[in-house]
């Protein structure tokens, strides 16, 4: 099933070039999808909102009937059967509707919005819904990928045929070429049929001025009612109006007019424009793009009217101030472009901030000796400690019986050794046997020694081992843990873990800066440079003071800051006299990197994204 999947796909690949229309290659596509799959329905489907879904395009099995009758059956069953998909669910769903088996499968991966693909199966068929996931997805990959191609090309087509008519327009030199370009040109940009514009004139009559692809002056004789009842209507209704008119059995007339200018008060419509399409695709086109674009050939219309029904004299008027204005847009453009020269050329400093911390040098933390229990806590946050001072006591179960039980052999050694000792004086020195006996006594009781002196030595061991459950401060300092009674109070501990950290203040402090990775490069190349980098600073606490210092390391690697973004950490010394040394303090720190251009300091920012956007 894979090779044929592959194969059918590389064949719908190649339609691709040779194919104009978006939607017979997505029928296509379904087309084959249900043949490849064995299904009786194949539909591309959009979800509008809540349980609602638009059928945009399908194919089933069953060709009864004609096609308008097709496409009503194919939308009514597929919109009963999508009122099932859980749309928080982005995942191929299957279900059972009348015993009739429905998948969906989202078109756009982890989401619905894009819309989906439906297939359906007969009531006896025989499906593997595992194997249908990756065909489903592959086909709606190749719907969603070739449906911008289209879309694209629609686009600049669209904006094309507007900048055209636009231009058109604008280069009419009398009222009577205005309205010829207007029928003509709106007639090739919403490819229509038949385009008709009628002027407002006095008592609210409509006169037909220009009809497409007539030459001479229009003439109502010979035209469909249509065009007059339509546009009267329009104008009474300042509205787009749209009307269906059936020609036959298979035949559909599509009208549609509109009139500029819309939406005024006070002002009356003075273009109606009648348009009509007989095929319902193009008629579909239209509208698209007449949303889109209405109000800039609205604009552009009324704009070249009012101006063409200037007198001569007001038309030169008009265009020496259009040059006058010209000759300013040119000045100020200049004077930019010397201002962002001069901004080029000329330095600034450059400096980079990061986010610090206060804190002394030597910070040691405290383990864990032994698995258990912390029966006794000395110490809280901040706390003063000295040097060997016991800031907790650990206490493991597992120990205390241990030296219980050795304890226990030890007495019952002692007990059975008197035994023997007592058996062994008991004994005659004449008797034969009792030679035997004694000596047998005094191994025993030989033995029993070593025992005894090996017992004692593990007591002592264990002993000691309890002795190191009392943790002690490694050197004198403060605890910087925070919470530290929640932390360990009578929790348990295991062998290494770390109870405590403890600063030795009474040493050397620092700073320990936080710089974002994309900043730090401009630090760590003047740092390179010149080892002595200028740094300023300021406490949290007294904003209005300033300090210097000079960095001392930057770490190696690069580490997550505190909101999961990558930054380096740079440490910078200073003179300790110049201020109370608090642990943690906030502080906000400036590098000075050297200079650069003015132009690059204030955009750097913006600059530097671009950079990385486009890898300049």
């Amino acid at each position: 099933m894979a090779k044929t999947v592959d194969q059918i796909l590389n064949d719908l690949e190649a339609l691709i070039p040779a194919e104009p229309s978006e939607r017979n290659y997505v029928k296509l596509l379904l087309q084959q999808l249900r043949r490849l799959i064995g299904a009786e329905l194949a539909a591309q489907i959009q979800w509008v909102g809540g349980t609602e879904w638009l059928v945009l395009h399908g194919d089933l099995s069953l060709d009864q009937g004609s096609a308008r009758d097709r496409q009503n059956q194919l939308v009514a069953q597929v919109a009963s059967a999508c009122h099932k998909i859980d749309t928080s669910r982005s995942e191929t769903q299957s279900w059972l509707l009348d015993d009739v088996l429905y998948i969906a499968s989202p078109i756009q991966q982890n989401s619905w919005q894009a819309g989906g693909v439906l297939v359906r199966f007969s009531s006896n068929a025989t499906v593997q819904i595992s194997a249908m996931n990756p065909v489903l997805v592959a086909f709606g990959e190749l719907i969603i990928t070739h449906g911008l191609r289209w879309r694209s090309q629609r686009w600049l087509d669209q904006a094309a045929g507007l900048q055209t008519i636009m231009s058109n327009i604008s280069e009419c030199e009398s009222q009577h070429q205005l309205h010829f370009t207007l029928a003509n040109d709106l007639r090739v940009y919403l490819k229509a049929d038949r385009v008709a514009v009628w002027r407002t004139q006095s008592k609210n009559r409509l006169k037909l001025v220009a009809l497409s692809d007539c030459a001479n002056e229009p003439s109502e004789t010979g035209l469909p009612v249509s065009f007059r009842s339509l546009a009267e209507e329009t104008y009474q209704s300042a509205k787009v109006t749209s009307r269906t008119e059936n020609l036959s059995d298979q035949a559909v007339r599509n009208w549609m007019a509109f009139g500029w200018p819309r939406s005024r008060a006070g002002r009356e419509q003075d273009f109606t424009i009648v348009a009509y399409w007989d095929d319902e695709s193009r008629y579909a086109d239209a509208i698209h793009n007449l949303r889109s674009s209405i109000v800039a050939l609205e604009a552009v219309t009324t704009n070249v009217d009012r101006y063409l029904a200037l007198p001569q004299w007001g038309r030169k008027l008009s265009q020496h101030t259009k040059v006058r204005s010209s000759n300013i847009r040119w000045a100020a453009i200049a004077v930019a472009l010397v201002l962002v020269a001069w901004l080029g050329f000329r330095s600034s400093p450059l400096n980079i901030e990061g986010r610090a911390s206060l804190e002394p040098v030597v910070q040691v933390n405290v383990f864990a000796t032994h698995d258990g229990i912390v029966e006794s806590l000395a110490v809280s946050d901040g706390s003063e400690v000295a040097e060997k001072q016991i800031v907790l006591q650990i206490r493991s179960v597992e120990l205390d019986l241990e030296i219980e039980k050795l304890e226990g052999e030890l007495l019952a050694l002692a007990e059975k050794r008197n035994g023997f000792q007592i058996s062994l004086n008991q004994l005659s020195a004449d008797d034969p046997q009792g030679q035997l006996a004694r000596s047998q006594l005094s191994s025993e009781i030989i033995e029993l020694d070593q025992r005894e002196k090996q017992l004692k030595q593990l007591v002592q061991l264990q002993k000691r081992k309890r002795d190191d459950l009392s943790i002690v401060s490694p050197c004198k300092g403060i605890v910087v843990t925070d919470n530290v009674k929640e932390l360990l109070d009578h929790r348990p501990v295991k062998l290494g873990d770390a109870l405590l950290q403890i600063a030795d203040i009474s040493g050397a402090w620092h700073l320990k800066v936080e710089v974002p990775d994309r900043e730090a490069g401009h630090i760590r190349s003047a740092y390179a440079e010149n080892k002595d980098v200028t740094v300023r600073f300021r406490l949290a606490s007294e904003p209005d003071k300033e300090y210097l210092g000079r960095i001392s390391r930057i770490a190696e690697s690069v580490r997550p800051g505190a909101n999961q973004e990558s930054v380096w950490i740079i440490y910078v010394d200073f003179d300790p006299s110049q201020f109370p040394l608090r642990f943690g303090a906030s502080v906000a720190v400036q590098f000075e990197c050297g200079n650069r251009s003015t132009f690059y300091v204030w955009l750097r920012p913006l600059w530097e994204n671009l950079r990385r956007r486009f890898w300049i």
